[in-house]
């Protein structure tokens, strides 16, 4: 489930990219929720993942270069996302701006024709380098 604040009264910004506000709902505690009737939903979707660093120096100069490697052999726009900053995974000073520490959490976010592709590879990455 996605997290975020309404910016608007008609979309949620959730990781920089706006939402219609009409696939949510909030509840009592204004926290949201996916709405039960998620018209269109399949066409906005793109594939999207979390992943908890685990390399002692998180992501430094060398994983960073070959996740950057790999990520500019898709054509899908592919973005990381901590602590609500996203930026392009094909930019090396972008994703070292971050400064991801081990133990924190990344969004991994794919869009586009190749967005399958992507997600494996990216995932298996992470597992085996970070």
């Amino acid at each position: 489930m996605f997290t975020g604040r309404a910016e608007e009264e008609s979309s949620l910004t959730v990781c920089f990219r706006e939402w219609p506000l009409d696939l949510f709902q909030l509840d009592e505690d204004g926290l949201t929720v996916w709405a039960e009737n998620k018209t269109n939903w399949e066409e906005e979707v793109m594939r999207e993942f979390q992943y908890v660093i685990k390399d002692a120096e998180g992501i430094h100069a060398r994983p960073a270069g070959e996740l950057i490697k790999l990520v500019k052999t898709f054509s899908s726009n592919i973005s990381m996302c901590k602590d609500g900053t996203s930026v392009s995974c094909k930019k090396i000073l972008a994703v070292m701006g971050l400064g991801v520490k081990q133990g924190q959490e990344i969004t991994i976010t794919m869009e586009g024709e190749d967005e399958d592709a992507a997600y494996e590879a990216i995932s298996r990455f992470l597992e085996e380098n970070l």
